[in-house]
């Protein structure tokens, strides 16, 4: 936890409550569930620290940031998830949130993926203004295409880019974690059995994380 100014933390309290802002998402193999709601969501560097064993689904990890977990607020980053789950198959789960870290930890926002060569190298993008602007930005796509955000019809609780997000330092305590989202029923009711001890966390049979956003056929590469 880190201790924000008063100013920030109510700028930050205002656009979640303005923007409807229900949670932050997080996906993962369903190998890490019984690590998670032990330890926590815990990024490489704090998992390496403390000997504890995680599935990692990125061995690049171009952005460098080896000490921070990467979230997305209100839906995940499907342009990176989708092709995860096909090119490294396995079982996986979406980890829900509470908005309640983007005050209480020390984040990062990134309009864009922040392992993209416009992002890779902004090293302070924790500001008020940085958060405000993963949703005021207009939307540009790899061919060019520039869209007002009104024109892509989201929710005011998404970013208007689908890959934007959100970078928490070291550890997501398990005390925030509110739900767990899998893709079929019967993976529901398989791993539901990780939660039996875990009161404060639902398990969801919820498809509509695994998908494209509604907005995918803009972002879509030639």
């Amino acid at each position: 936890m880190i201790n924000l100014n008063a100013n920030k933390i109510e700028g930050i309290k205002n656009i979640i409550t303005k923007r409807s802002i229900n949670t932050l998402v997080h996906f993962t193999r369903v190998e890490n569930l019984s690590s998670i709601l032990q330890h926590g969501i815990l990024s490489r560097d704090e998992a390496f620290k403390n000997n504890i064993k995680i599935i990692t689904t990125d061995d690049y990890r171009l952005d460098g940031h080896l000490d921070s977990i990467s979230t997305s607020i209100s839906f995940p980053n499907y342009k990176m998830f989708y092709p995860k789950q096909k090119n490294l198959g396995g079982k996986w789960t979406i980890i829900c949130i509470s908005p309640e870290v983007l005050w209480k930890n020390d984040c990062s926002f990134f309009e864009q993926n922040a392992a993209s060569s416009e992002m890779r190298y902004k090293t302070n993008k924790s500001n008020l203004s940085d958060f405000e602007f993963m949703f005021n930005i207009n939307a540009k796509n790899k061919r060019g295409e520039v869209l007002d955000r009104s024109q892509l019809k989201l929710p005011e609780s998404q970013t208007t880019d689908p890959q934007a997000e959100v970078l928490v330092a070291n550890q997501i305590n398990a005390k925030y974690i509110t739900d767990i989202c899998f893709p079929s029923i019967s993976d529901k009711n398989e791993y539901s059995t990780y939660l039996k001890n875990n009161f404060n966390v639902t398990a969801h049979y919820y498809p509509n994380f695994f998908n494209p956003r509604k907005d995918y056929l803009f972002w879509k590469n030639n």
